[in-house]
């Protein structure tokens, strides 16, 4: 059983979508099909403006790269930066 609590913040984070209207470049450049997307950008938003680790920012920046079109493109230039920063160890 859910409590108020819960509740709560599932509905706001359903409508957090609603307070954030992306730019046209957002628009241009993410998918953005679901509200869930919208959610997801507008988390990273919030994500962005706070003081972050680097393996937090590369955490954000990889999840922004999920909303693209060719999200695989991203995906693997993260996968070759580790690859990369694993072989110098």
């Amino acid at each position: 059983m859910k409590t108020y609590a819960t509740k709560h913040e599932e509905y706001r984070d359903a409508n957090a979508s609603n307070r954030h209207v992306p730019t046209l470049a957002e628009k241009k450049r993410y998918v953005l099909s679901t509200k869930k997307d919208h959610l997801i950008l507008y988390k990273i938003k919030q994500l962005e403006k706070l003081r972050l680790t680097e393996p937090e920012k590369f955490i954000v920046q990889l999840a922004r790269t999920q909303l693209e079109r060719d999200w695989r493109k991203g995906l693997i230039k993260a996968l070759d930066h580790i690859l990369k920063s694993a072989r110098r160890r």
